[in-house]
């Protein structure tokens, strides 16, 4: 590789790489401090504390749903140029929290400190970095989104065996503290310098200024809510599956290695998805994107219903899952800049994230409550099929819409 195109690759065009980079590893760590090093923290937690896993995983749920009622303010104050000072005091308030939780004591205190940080989630994950990457980088953002959603999705990989190693080594209490000073020595700082000089381009600031009430203009538009019921529900079954993929696969008769070897190989698939529209086919068209996002995911569970018991057959359904769930975050945010427009982007980008987090959020328990009703997996199973399959029309809808407005 030359360095002329090294340099077009690292620094694409002005902003890109003063941005994207910094602000990806930032994703990187508070994706993997905060959201995916939960899991690692029941067990300890329940043996010191006595707390009961529904109490700790309720808690969990209850600072999803603030992150997600929070989405739409989080992303008008980047509209208004407020990037700098929110992203990073949630950093600080993130390792603030991080450390709290080192203290805890009580189900009480383990809710309040995750209401708290269900606001940090929601000023420091994808959606408000997405929010500055399209309001600075104009036409790069689609890049840089896709950019940002490759190296993050390393956030379970890396901090996971770490979370453990940590837990292993000093103690789940002492571990939290290291994480927390991860947020505050590190990701803090790099938002603080990284957005300093944070700005749209002139040409849509100017626009933004005639777009009059953005959120009004966006609700009026068929696609803004297609295209709220299609990641809501996409993301609402991705969640169902991945936190029932174990005992799910058990019930089918898999045993527990096997299901986790499969399993396993939806992280990987996952940046393959993210690999496949960055690097392999960067010009893949919205309707591509998306019909992969929704579609893969319903392919993966109709080959696990229908297809014959052995490894091949779990693995190909967790492949499915991965990828699909990979290219549904850059498919999402490039839907609402190219379908509803760049202008109070993040507002409208939060305003859908409300309820596609808070589906994210209770799906868990609403596959729970369907096992129970009907006593097995397989009512699950074919329920998310059709709840992909809605997904999927409605993103078909979103995008006739759009052209069809576009033409009018």
């Amino acid at each position: 590789m030359t360095r002329q195109e090294l340099r077009a690759l690292v620094a694409p065009g002005p902003g890109f790489a003063r941005l994207v980079w910094p602000l990806s590893l930032v994703q990187l760590i508070s994706w993997g401090s905060i959201y995916y090093s939960f899991t690692l923290f029941l067990e300890p937690m329940e043996a010191e504390l006595g707390l009961a896993r529904t109490e700790l995983t309720g808690a969990l749920t209850a600072g999803l749903l603030v992150a997600g009622v929070c989405s739409l303010p989080v992303g008008a104050l980047i509209d208004r140029g407020h990037a700098r000072l929110l992203m990073t005091g949630a950093s600080l308030l993130g390792g603030a929290l991080l450390l709290a939780w080192s203290h805890v004591e009580t189900a009480a205190q383990f809710f309040a400190l995750w209401i708290g940080l269900g606001l940090v989630l929601a000023a420091t994950l994808y959606e408000p970095a997405f929010a500055v990457l399209v309001r600075s980088l104009g036409g790069l953002s689609k890049r840089g989104i896709a950019t940002m959603t490759l190296i993050a999705g390393f956030a379970s990989t890396l901090f996971i065996p770490l979370t453990h190693l940590l837990i292993e080594a000093f103690g789940w209490r002492d571990a939290l503290t290291i994480l927390a000073a991860l947020n505050v020595l590190v990701a803090a700082p790099i938002h603080w310098l990284s957005l300093s000089g944070e700005r749209r381009p002139a040409a849509e600031a100017a626009s933004d200024s005639r777009a009059g009430p953005v959120m009004a203009t966006a609700i009026r538009r068929p696609a803004f809510w297609w295209l709220t019921v299609a990641f809501t529900a996409g993301f609402f079954a991705v969640s169902a599956l991945t936190f029932h993929s174990v005992p799910m696969l058990g019930e089918r008769g898999y045993s527990p290695t096997l299901a986790v070897s499969a399993i396993a190989l939806i992280g990987p698939a996952q940046v393959a998805g993210r690999i496949l529209v960055v690097i392999i086919a960067p010009g893949t068209k919205l309707f591509a994107a998306g019909c992969l996002a929704l579609g893969l995911p319903a392919v993966g569970l109709i080959v696990l219903l229908a297809g014959p018991q052995g490894f091949w057959t779990i693995a190909l359904f967790a492949v499915c899952l991965g990828i699909g769930n990979g290219i549904a975050t850059i498919a999402r945010a490039n839907a609402v800049a190219e379908l509803l427009g760049r202008a109070g982007f993040g507002a409208v980008n939060g305003a859908i994230n409300g309820p596609v987090t808070a589906g994210r959020a209770l799906a868990p328990a609403a596959a729970a409550a369907i096992w129970s009703g009907t006593g097995g997996y397989d009512a699950v199973l074919w329920i998310l099929t059709g709840i992909l399959v809605l997904a999927l029309l409605a993103f078909a809808a979103a995008i006739a819409s759009s052209s069809r407005q576009q033409a009018a």
